[in-house]
């Protein structure tokens, strides 16, 4: 016996009515900027305590890498903020306020405020910005494999990188560009015209390229 063609229809109908329902666009188009969802991303809100009983640090994805509160020749009551290799000698290759002799003791702290700021918390001294107070905010960050501490906006584009500020030490695809220098007991220097040149603490130049 055959079913009535509009016994099938009415079969049916419920059926398409709910496909042009799903396809029907929302009237509300929200837009969320959130940083991309990875454990190792330093979020606001993420802090580190200057503690030897504490995790100190962020690691990069592969754990070779670290940034945070690293102890002065082998002292666990100071410590400088600083990127280092993981390890048995925790060979630092990259400090912040490089410049700065202003101690860091246990109980001092490094936060990425609601505001988007790296923050520190010196034991005793008043919280600072850690790096430039007029750099963009920051919506996170990551210690990278290749030894970049990067700060990223809410649209991911970097606004900051340990590469462009480097201290002492060059590692395999940073560039030295022109204008900055690498501090120890000389310093190199890269000069306008593209001359590298070493200078001892009385500015006499020792070597140029």
């Amino acid at each position: 016996m055959k079913t009535p063609i509009c016994h099938v229809l009415l079969l049916l109908f419920p059926l398409l009515s709910l496909s042009f329902y799903v396809a029907e666009p929302s009237p509300f188009n929200i837009t969320v900027d959130s940083p991309p969802s990875t454990p190792f991303n330093i979020t606001r809100g993420s802090s580190l305590s200057a503690s030897p009983n504490q995790i100190s640090y962020w690691l990069s994805p592969s754990g070779i890498f670290a940034f945070g509160f690293y102890s002065l020749c082998h002292e666990t009551s100071r410590y400088k903020v600083g990127i280092w290799i993981t390890d048995t000698g925790r060979t630092p290759v990259w400090s912040a306020k490089s410049n700065s002799y202003e101690p860091i003791y246990d109980g001092s702290s490094l936060r990425l405020n609601h505001k988007g700021v790296f923050m520190l918390q010196r034991l005793g001294f008043k919280e600072e910005p850690l790096f430039s107070n007029e750099m963009e905010r920051a919506s996170y960050a990551l210690m990278h494999d290749n030894d970049n501490f990067i700060i990223y906006n809410p649209n991911s584009l970097v606004i900051w990188q340990s590469f462009d500020y480097p201290t002492n030490t060059i590692l395999s695809g940073q560039t030295l560009k022109t204008g900055k220098k690498l501090v120890f007991n000389y310093e190199v220097v890269m000069q306008e015209n593209g001359n590298l040149v070493m200078y001892n603490e009385y500015d006499l130049y020792r070597w140029q390229s």
